[in-house]
């Protein structure tokens, strides 16, 4: 089977421009995964400007975009970003378009789905566990509290959770560039740039605390990202925001705040009870190794995909 990973940038130009594109890392390593099972020819990643050569047996769209009906027999489409607009508003609007079928990371959504007629799966982020493991010490990463993402989330929900961090040793990382707002002007100013994707496991390891929170429209239909995982991973401590449906499977493993003085009190406690944050930290990573790896992912990825083809 040849199959392809349609993301709608231009990947290069993106990672020159200084974006974080958390997706093209994360479904470059299911495409490595993918490749390794019998069956699988190929498993490659596509964008705007990198197209196959001949039609493929399958291609996975990962953003909202139309499917190309020249570069594949089949078409599926991922919908794993959040939109300002909804993710539903955006499904209703890309399914007249001939997708063969429909993969989810909420399972509210693919409720949604099914009932309105239609089929699907839900297949949730996982850790691709050859990259995200615990690393060793490195005080050049041994930070209160860091964050690693672009200046997508909105300015209520910045401000809510990371303007309460300038009081910390804190370290930033992603796209933040100046504008109008007050965050912008802040987070701009202190933000560290983009860091090294293979350097990201070894923040997560070293950091007493990994701070963690969601897109709005992925918060309201109980949509978790892959950065929980991949901090679980890594063994490291996790504070987030609440996705709702997570609540029991990662009971234990993390900590949920809502932000503003809450997310203050539990730095302060957390920073100051180092045994406490271990034994959290060491609940995820088994949770992560057992249930919410990359390869677990891709084993019921590719059962999905021997249907559709």
């Amino acid at each position: 089977m040849k199959i392809g990973f349609y993301l709608k940038w231009d990947i290069n130009q993106m990672y020159q421009n200084g974006w974080i594109i958390g997706e093209a890392y994360y479904f470059r390593s299911v495409c490595n995964e993918l490749s390794k099972l019998p069956g699988v020819e190929f498993a490659r990643q596509y964008d705007l400007v990198t197209r196959p050569d001949t039609p493929l047996d399958v291609m996975i769209y990962v953003n909202d975009t139309e499917p190309i009906s020249s570069l594949a027999k089949k078409n599926i489409l991922y919908l794993q970003n959040g939109f300002g607009e909804g993710m539903n508003t955006i499904l209703e609007r890309l399914r007249p378009s001939g997708y063969d079928g429909y993969i989810f990371i909420s399972k509210k959504l693919l409720a949604l789905h099914e009932s309105q007629g239609y089929h699907g799966i839900y297949l949730p982020f996982g850790a691709d566990l050859t990259k995200f493991f615990p690393r060793e010490t490195d005080t050049g990463y041994n930070y209160d509290v860091v964050f690693v993402g672009n200046d997508i989330k909105g300015h209520g929900r910045t401000m809510q959770y990371l303007s309460p961090m300038l009081n910390y040793n804190f370290a930033l990382f992603g796209a933040w560039e100046d504008g109008d707002y007050f965050a912008q002007k802040v987070f701009s100013r202190i933000c560290k740039g983009r860091l090294d994707y293979d350097k990201v496991p070894l923040l997560y390891s070293n950091a007493k605390i990994s701070l963690n929170f969601t897109f709005p429209d992925q918060v309201n239909w109980g949509a978790m990202t892959d950065r929980p995982f991949q901090v679980m991973a890594c063994k490291g401590f996790l504070i987030s925001d609440y996705v709702p449906g997570f609540e029991d499977e990662l009971q234990g493993c993390m900590v949920v705040t809502n932000g503003g003085l809450d997310i203050i009190n539990k730095i302060d406690y957390y920073l100051t009870r180092t045994k406490e944050r271990q034994e959290i930290a060491d609940n995820g990573y088994q949770y992560v190794i057992n249930h919410a790896s990359i390869q677990a992912r891709v084993n019921k990825l590719y059962n999905y995909l021997q249907e559709i083809v």
